[in-house]
């Protein structure tokens, strides 16, 4: 599961205040394919309902994302570049958020699951956060369309990208991360303990033979296993909903002021994915919430291989180089 509201807010979407949208507004912001921006005046209620229906379909059917539904009005700046920045435009409607989640999934088959809404008020007005996962069970369509997020717009797809969602190859969707619990200094060293968790939020297949594997510069060390700069741990069966996690204690020189955290896991049914971390020691390592910083988060290696423009064959001449 990937948390949107994090990556643009750094907070859960639970935690979100009206003050986070003022601040986040205060400056030029512009659609992507995972973050849409809605006006809350201009349009009537059912016709703004409708075009979120038409949003979450699009996010359901792609990568997910988020929509901010009273965001400012969206205007065009010298460069042709649709922005929004400025004030809120709220709603005057105060619905629940159960209630909104019920609306604005109806007539959306199949039955969508992975949508979360936040309401936040201001006096008597409110404006509204979705965060939607990209779907297990997609494609999903509403009025009669499948609906993708395509260079930051709606659009309905075309049938054969309906024919290949139909016919995509599925996979456990799993999902890591690693969280620094303490920080301290021993003996001229940082000694840092961590967690990595793993979430299997996928109901089919359960995963098998699962694998994973963190790795740290070669001048550190963990404590339980003094030669080695990797940490290795495995699952047989991972089914459904489990969340399972392991800790593990790691020495860093002193002199190293940053270091750079690599984790990759996959198993018999889900392919390789890749997460970079990047620890900043010093002064603040008391505050482990923020010393740990997320560089990468939870790629498939291959997509992470094609954002350098390099592929395995790449990597295997770098080898037979050495």
């Amino acid at each position: 599961m990937v948390n949107y509201c994090q990556k643009y807010f750094n907070k859960d979407i639970d935690d979100l205040k009206i003050s986070d949208l003022k601040k986040f507004f205060e400056k030029e912001q512009t659609e992507s394919a995972t973050i849409e921006f809605k006006s809350g005046s201009g349009e009537k209620l059912d016709k703004g309902i409708i075009k979120c229906k038409e949003s979450i379909c699009s996010f359901l059917n792609t990568e997910g994302g988020i929509i901010i539904w009273g965001a400012p009005k969206e205007v065009k700046v010298e460069d042709a570049r649709k922005v929004c920045q400025g004030q809120l435009t709220y709603l005057k409607k105060d619905f629940k958020k159960d209630q909104l989640v019920n609306i604005v999934t109806d007539k959306i088959s199949r039955m969508p699951t992975g949508i979360r809404v936040c309401p936040l008020r201001n006096e008597k007005s409110y404006l509204y956060v979705f965060e939607i996962q990209e779907s297990w069970g997609k494609p999903h369509q509403f009025d009669g369309k499948y609906w993708i997020r395509l260079d930051g717009q709606n659009r309905p797809a075309p049938h054969w990208l309906v024919e290949a969602l139909i016919k995509q190859i599925q996979y456990p969707i799993i999902q890591g991360y690693i969280s620094l619990q303490k920080a301290f200094v021993l003996k001229g060293n940082y000694r840092l303990e961590f967690r990595v968790h793993f979430l299997n939020n996928s109901s089919l297949p359960n995963e098998e033979n699962f694998e994973f594997k963190v790795r740290f510069p070669e001048d550190c060390r963990l404590t339980e296993y003094p030669s080695g700069i990797e940490y290795k741990g495995e699952f047989q069966t991972f089914p459904y909903g489990r969340q399972s996690s392991r800790k593990f204690m790691v020495e860093v020189p002193q002199r190293n002021q940053v270091i750079d955290i690599l984790l990759f896991y996959s198993g018999k049914h889900s392919p390789l994915k890749y997460c970079k971390y990047q620890v900043e020691l010093g002064e603040s390592i008391s505050d482990t919430k923020n010393c740990l910083q997320t560089i990468t988060d939870n790629i498939l290696l291959s997509d992470y291989h094609e954002s350098l423009g390099k592929n395995l064959f790449d990597d295997l001449k770098t080898l037979l180089d050495k």
